[in-house]
């Protein structure tokens, strides 16, 4: 099969290729910026204006311009190109404001810029008529070399440092690297599903004393977890002003991805098993790891 993609230098994107790659597929490395899409069985929409908080947080037209309207452009070339499926990785920001478990069938309620941008590019896909638009939300994405608020967690995790949450077991779901590939693969290679809506998660959710623990499992060391109470670390932060990775941090992001599982996608990775591999990965790709064992 010959596939589009855009964003494969990207984190997913670079995942993606060798996945794919590796079962005989013709990859074509497509510009989100300046889409020229020749002959293609499928596009799969990758690149985009990432989510950042503080400082470095874009501005609202920023995420639109990286969002939404990029999306609008390579749907466009794809269907001057002839293309009639198109594969869209969003987020689950989209419906992050809902109450309970995420679902699906609910109503977008984006709870910032990036989620309201990456809604707009959704609905537009779904308006279409003449190409099928399948749309992944994931959570959290994590794996080995991952950047970002994961990446920060995990540099945590593999120094010596004592921790003080083996208190903290909420649940939050995520996707491993791994489990994100598998998924669009096979999406890729279901022409049946028309245009339509998937989470896709872990097979379960993971607390922050379990991240930390796996993680540091995989590179051998000990969890080193202090029994500290969550509200004695999240009001201090939410009075600083960081509300926001207090909630990360400690708080409950359950999601129902049990519609692409009755699709026929299972997840091949569980969540210890892709935790230990980021700490496994990080004691033998050069990454300095703090001994604490």
């Amino acid at each position: 099969m010959r596939i589009g993609i855009t964003g494969t230098s990207g984190f997913i994107g670079a995942a993606l290729v060798r996945h794919l790659s590796s079962k005989r597929h013709e990859i074509v490395a497509l510009s989100w910026l300046h889409p020229e899409i020749g002959s293609v069985d499928v596009v799969i929409h990758l690149a985009g204006l990432a989510h950042r908080i503080g400082k470095q947080r874009p501005s609202d037209a920023a995420f639109d311009e990286g969002n939404y309207l990029t999306t609008k452009r390579v749907v466009e070339a794809a269907k001057a190109a002839g293309v009639k499926r198109f594969i869209f990785v969003s987020t689950i920001a989209v419906v992050a404001g809902n109450d309970g478990v995420l679902s699906p069938a609910m109503q977008p309620r984006p709870t910032n810029a990036y989620g309201k941008s990456k809604a707009k590019a959704e609905a537009f896909l779904l308006s279409l008529s003449d190409i099928s638009s399948v749309i992944l939300r994931p959570p959290l994405v994590y794996g080995p070399g991952a950047k970002g608020n994961i990446g920060a967690l995990v540099h945590l995790a593999l120094t010596s440092l004592p921790l003080p949450f083996r208190l903290v077991h909420n649940h939050r779901t995520l996707v491993s690297v791994t489990n994100l590939v598998s998924a669009i693969d096979h999406i890729i290679h279901r022409e049946d599903l028309g245009s339509r809506i998937f989470h896709v998660t872990d097979r379960r959710a993971v607390s922050l004393a379990e991240i930390i623990s796996k993680v540091r499992e995989g590179a051998g060391l000990k969890p080193k977890l202090l029994p500290l109470p969550p509200p004695v670390m999240s009001v201090p932060m939410r009075l600083a002003g960081m509300s926001t990775q207090a909630s990360q941090l400690f708080g409950d992001l359950i999601i129902d991805g049990s519609a692409l599982y009755e699709a026929g996608w299972h997840p091949p990775q569980t969540p210890e098993d892709g935790l230990r591999e980021i700490g496994y990965r990080a004691t033998r790709c050069g990454g300095a790891v703090a001994k604490n064992r």
